[in-house]
């Protein structure tokens, strides 16, 4: 068996399987990358990754719906990314009202927009993704 480094010497802090696609899951390190697998390939190279913060990533999850969107969190700020998988080189959304890191993302399993997050700050938020941009 071949022992690979996912994140080099980074820890990894979350790690899930896609509902949608189970040959597929997300790492996400206290390198501030995320990066997806390809069990398929034995997990030796990642299909798309993206640096989602310049601290570190608590955790990523993937969307119940929509199988290219992508949540990932853990910036000090409270910062929450949203990713599409097809241009992984860019975050497509933030979402700011945490006021520490985010330790929890949960997608909403029949709304494809809702997401659900919970943060060192205490507080829970409920968002709507397809209200980006609007207070």
């Amino acid at each position: 068996m071949k022992f690979i480094k996912p994140h080099g010497d980074a820890t990894i802090n979350d790690a899930k399987f896609s509902p949608l696609n189970p040959n597929l899951l997300v790492t996400s390190g206290s390198d501030g990358y995320f990066k997806v697998w390809d069990t398929r390939d034995c997990g030796y190279k990642f299909v798309a990754s993206g640096h989602g913060s310049d601290n570190e990533l608590n955790c990523a999850t993937f969307n119940n719906l929509n199988d290219n969107l992508l949540a990932v969190a853990g910036e000090e700020s409270g910062l929450i990314g949203i990713w599409d998988l097809r241009m992984p080189q860019m975050c497509i959304n933030d979402l700011s009202h945490h006021t520490k890191q985010v330790t929890a993302l949960e997608w909403h399993p029949y709304q494809e927009q809702m997401l659900l997050s919970s943060g060192e700050d205490g507080k829970v938020f409920v968002w709507d993704n397809s209200k980006c941009g609007e207070e």
